[in-house]
């Protein structure tokens, strides 16, 4: 890996630790949580959203936004994401994502896109972020699957899951999915993209190339300034 982009990784490492730590000391513990406890917490929240109606939020283009059925989307993604960040043991968290992920049952909101996509961007990691493919799971290409169609989405919120997903799924051919998103020109989201591509493609000449190719054709100076971050 180029230095740079390793130097960019390891800062990003430590931005993490920080923040890592900063959650710790918010939740009073640096002990590891029991998965019954936190699992237990996770179908507490989904019992209860389905009880109110969520089981097809955002599920279409163009369904009715309901605010109680986002709150009740982040919180058990912020549940999920808690379980793999303090859950005691990592094994036993992706087995309970994966139990999830192929849960076929349309009548409970663990099938919503937020939800999914954040599963994706959870067992993602299960192999890093190196591209290393010995270690890759055998069901990476259905995750990637279910993300792309979501690059493709106007709703914001379902893009911004998409483009934290497709970082850990992703493959070289993805990052003209990527592109586009960067010319929408979302604050937030199309930095995330940019960032994105730089991991997906995991080269510093590579992600320098794309990023020369893209750079008149942005005319925002936010991004001009992230995208040249990238470039040698």
């Amino acid at each position: 890996m180029s230095s740079i982009l390793l130097m960019r990784k390891v800062t990003n490492m430590k931005q993490l630790t920080t923040l890592t730590l900063f959650l710790v000391s918010m939740i009073g513990s640096v002990n590891s949580l029991p998965i019954e406890e936190l699992e237990s917490q996770v179908f507490t929240k989904i019992n209860l959203a389905n009880s109110m109606g969520c089981n097809n939020f955002l599920k279409e283009d163009g369904a009715i936004f309901e605010q109680k059925c986002l709150d009740k989307t982040n919180e058990i993604n912020n549940l999920l994401n808690k379980l793999w960040m303090f859950g005691e043991n990592d094994s036993d968290s992706i087995k309970l994502f994966k139990r999830m992920w192929i849960d076929d049952n349309s009548s409970s909101i663990i099938s919503t896109p937020l939800i999914k996509l954040n599963l994706v961007y959870l067992l993602g990691q299960e192999y890093g972020i190196s591209g290393d493919t010995s270690k890759k799971p055998n069901h990476i290409s259905e995750l990637r699957g279910y993300v792309r169609k979501y690059l493709m989405s106007n709703n914001p919120l379902l893009l911004n899951r998409a483009v934290s997903a497709i970082t850990y799924v992703g493959e070289p051919k993805d990052v003209q999915l990527l592109k586009r998103i960067i010319l929408l020109k979302i604050r937030g989201i199309s930095e995330k993209a940019i960032d994105s591509v730089a991991t997906i493609l995991n080269s510093e000449v590579s992600t320098s190339m794309f990023m020369k190719d893209i750079l008149p054709l942005v005319n925002s100076q936010q991004l001009k300034d992230r995208i040249s971050k990238y470039i040698l």
